[in-house]
């Protein structure tokens, strides 16, 4: 008997001590420091939204940085080619000018009959 009513004792404030843990308000502060908690999740949350969306931007950026080197690349090459041609332009119009000089000194102007 002793054995069964050392048992109920036992049990009874088990039962008692959980009830009053259920029973009581929480701790000072908790709901403070969990309305927190609840804030400074839901931050994180649209901060690693923000992040993707900025990675997105940044990996578009890339491709658009990577095209225009392209471009740029293909633009220098033409306009290197051009400046050659212009060269050679500018040889050829020395060249032909002279020669009109030399032929124009040594003979004179004919004059046109109208």
């Amino acid at each position: 008997m002793k054995k069964q009513s050392k048992l109920l004792t036992l049990s009874l404030s088990f039962l008692t001590i959980g009830l009053m843990g259920i029973a009581m308000p929480s701790c000072p502060g908790q709901q403070a420091m969990q309305t927190q908690i609840d804030a400074l999740t839901q931050k994180a949350t649209e901060t690693d939204r923000k992040l993707q969306s900025l990675n997105g931007q940044i990996q578009g950026l890339s491709k658009e940085l990577a095209e225009q080197k392209g471009i740029n690349g293909n633009l220098s090459e033409a306009v290197l080619a051009q400046k050659e041609s212009l060269k050679k332009f500018e040889e050829d119009l020395k060249t032909v000018t002279t020669a009109m000089s030399a032929k124009s000194s040594g003979k004179p102007a004919a004059k046109k009959k109208k």
